[in-house]
């Protein structure tokens, strides 16, 4: 028969399960690393990489695969920087815009972002606003800096941007590289968070890069 447990070893059992749940919460943020298809999320020296490859269909299934379950924080980061600012009462709004564009948006990146909403069985209109609130409303500022190659000490032009954005605490850690290989088209690198369409910054396989500015 088991004795009683004394009330020291309660308390300092207590006291343990605390401190390792606090260690927990206290954890960087990672991405899980995994297979989905021809795609993968893996880590290159430190950094998260995100390998996505095929049809738009087989593009955006891969994303939500690899990304959706481990970043609801992010997904939220739309109506999270509405609360902060005391906004909640524009979502509606941001709603009908957002869907009101969809149909604007290349095929292509149509049929991408259908796909990740059915892989992940995330909110459309969540997904929609992700993609758009920042064309329907000017909310952040962005710095870029390029050198033309007879300026560099590398013999090549340089291009450097920094994202504005307002982080909110968190919205940094989510960040990571893409790199897709659509079918029929340039691969291409970019440097955002999953979920978006296109990009914010990136260069292609032909040497184009490029950079979404709010200004």
């Amino acid at each position: 028969m088991m004795g009683r447990s004394h009330p020291l070893v309660l308390v300092a059992l207590a006291l343990g399960l605390f401190a390792l749940a606090t260690l927990h919460a206290n954890e960087p943020f990672r991405y899980p690393e995994a297979q989905a298809g021809k795609g993968a999320l893996k880590y290159l020296n430190g950094v998260p990489v995100l390998l996505l490859e095929g049809t738009p269909e087989e593009i955006g299934t891969q994303m939500a695969s690899l990304t959706a379950k481990s970043s609801t924080r992010l997904l939220d980061y739309p109506r999270a920087y509405l609360k902060a600012n005391k906004a909640e009462h524009v979502w509606p709004l941001l709603v009908k815009t957002g869907n009101a564009m969809l149909p604007s948006f290349p095929a292509d990146y149509r049929r991408e972002l259908e796909a990740a909403v059915k892989a992940s069985g995330l909110d459309h209109d969540l997904v929609v606003v992700g993609n758009t609130m920042f064309d329907i409303k000017k909310i952040a500022g962005c710095s870029t800096l390029s050198v033309e190659a007879d300026h560099s000490a590398t013999g090549g032009p340089l291009l450097g941007r920094n994202l504005d954005f307002p982080t909110l605490g968190y919205l940094q850690d989510y960040s990571l590289v893409t790199v897709c290989r659509p079918n029929g088209k340039h691969s291409f690198a970019s440097i955002g968070f999953p979920g978006l369409l296109g990009c914010l910054s990136g260069m292609n396989d032909a040497g184009l890069a490029l950079a979404t500015l709010e200004v």
